[in-house]
C-alpha cells in the first residue's frame, strides 16, 4: 500500500487528507490542532508531533525533487511551521551552516534526562525516544559540537539527500 505524508489539515489540507484516506492511502499527519489530530487518528491516519517529522518530510520532498526552498515556503505556511523552524531552517540548514547557537551533544544530553524520568515514571515517549536516536546519530557523525538544527545530517544521510538552497 502506498504511504503518504501530509503536513498540514487546515480548510485546504483536511479534506485532502480525509479523500487520501478514503482512497485506500496509508497516511501519516502533522497538525497542530488536538481535535483534528483525534479526528484523523480515528480516521485511520497516523499523527506525529515531533519537529523531527517536518524534517523527514522536507528530505522526502526533495528526494522527490522538490525545490529546497520552495518546500520551505510550503512548510513555513502551513501547520508544519513553528519558531523553531523559521529559526533554524532558512539560516542555518538550508545554507549548510550549523555554527552552534546551541550545541546537538546539548541537546541530546537533555532529551536523554527528559527520557530517562519518562522512564522512571513509567510514561512513554516514543517520539522523543526517535528523535533522540536521530540526535545520537548526528553525535556520532560528528555533529555534536554544531548547531542542534545539525540533527539534519543524520536525516539527510539516511534518505541520502542534501537539504540546501539550490545554486
Amino acid at each position: 500500500m502506498d504511504r503518504i505524508g501530509f503536513i498540514g489539515l487546515g480548510i485546504m489540507g483536511k479534506p485532502m487528507a480525509q479523500n487520501l484516506l478514503k482512497a485506500g492511502y496509508s497516511l501519516t499527519f502533522y497538525a497542530r490542532r488536538p481535535a483534528v489530530i483525534q479526528e484523523m487518528t480515528a480516521a485511520g491516519a497516523k499523527s506525529v508531533t515531533s519537529p523531527k517529522a517536518v524534517a523527514e518530510a522536507m528530505v522526502l520532498g526533495i528526494k522527490a525533487g522538490a525545490d529546497p526552498q520552495e518546500m520551505g515556503r510550503v512548510i513555513g505556511v502551513s501547520s508544519g511551521n513553528s519558531a523553531l523552524f523559521q529559526a533554524r531552517f532558512w539560516d542555518y540548514i538550508l545554507k549548510d551552516f550549523f555554527e552552534p547557537g546551541f550545541f546537538l551533544d546539548l541537546k541530546k544530553k537533555d532529551m536523554d534526562i527528559g527520557i530517562t524520568l519518562a522512564k522512571t515514571l513509567n510514561v512513554p515517549t516514543p517520539i522523543g525516544a526517535a528523535a533522540y536516536q536521530m540526535y545520537s546519530a548526528a553525535s556520532g557523525m560528528g555533529a555534536g559540537k554544531l548547531d542542534f538544527s545539525a540533527v539534519c545530517k543524520a536525516i539527510e544521510t539516511l534518505f541520502g539527500v542534501k537539504i540546501v538552497a539550490a545554486k
